[in-house]
């Protein structure tokens, strides 16, 4: 399993500041920790997210379609955002539910 513990972490809040921070993270292909609010909705399609389930955990998830999945779910628009920059990135995403965290990585 990969070893998240490294990673730097930010606290998911959809304003100006916070959002240019994460979108600077991805955009330089550096890991970062989503910690998203209590009550976030995980609860997406893996198979059409192309994303491999794991250890209680979703793994190496395309990023638009996953992102865009939670975002729709969630009704936070700012998240699909976040899943183009990855994509254009080249980055993936893991979900880790259980803790309440999106692990965008290489």
């Amino acid at each position: 399993m990969r070893d998240y513990s490294n990673m730097p972490k930010l606290e998911w809040h959809d304003d100006k500041v916070n959002m240019a921070r994460i979108k600077t993270q991805i955009m330089r292909e550096d890991p970062i920790i989503l910690i998203m609010p209590p009550g976030y909705n995980f609860d997406l399609d893996s198979t059409a997210c192309d994303c491999e389930a794991s250890e209680g955990r979703i793994l190496n998830c395309d990023p638009a379609s996953a992102l865009s999945s939670l975002a729709k779910l969630n009704s936070d628009t700012a998240l699909e955002d976040i899943g183009t920059t990855a994509q254009v990135a080249g980055l993936i995403v893991d979900i880790d539910a259980a803790n309440g965290q999106l692990i965008v990585h290489d």
